[in-house]
């Protein structure tokens, strides 16, 4: 038996309390965890400051989306997120060069050169199909 947990249920001599997993907290009932609504809560700023509780690892630079038992950080348009999840940079041309180039010319470059090879494949075989049919029609 769980003890009436929702999540962990800790044994103690001649009794027992309930704890939860991270990102949730133990209700008023003392059995159940609820989600805690890091966006909303206001303890996710980019300096670490959460109004004196403590952590200092949770932050979003620009938005902040609730998951159950935790959350993800989004940037706006013109910003992409850092390595660190947390943090926005502004895409810069050079790198919006290269993802232009990564993601539609070269796709459009290999798709051309496809579509040039099918069709001198096809010139190929309808040339050698004429050339069986001419050397059929001589004999």
């Amino acid at each position: 038996m769980n003890g009436n947990c929702t999540h962990n249920c800790v044994n103690t001599e001649g009794s027992y309390y309930c704890t939860c997993d991270n990102g949730y907290e133990l209700s008023d009932d003392k059995h159940t965890c609820k989600d805690i609504d890091e966006c909303s809560e206001g303890i996710v700023m980019i300096d670490g400051s959460d109004g004196g509780a403590g952590s200092d690892d949770l932050r979003c630079e620009q938005h902040c989306d609730n998951t159950a038992g935790g959350y993800n950080c989004s940037c706006n348009s013109g910003y992409s997120l850092d390595d660190n999840n947390q943090t926005c940079s502004a895409v810069t041309s050079e790198s919006a060069s290269v993802t232009l180039i990564m993601t539609k010319i070269i796709p459009s470059i290999v798709a051309g050169f496809l579509m040039v090879l099918i069709i001198l494949v096809i010139v190929i075989v309808v040339t050698i199909w004429k050339r069986k049919r001419k050397r059929r029609m001589l004999c």
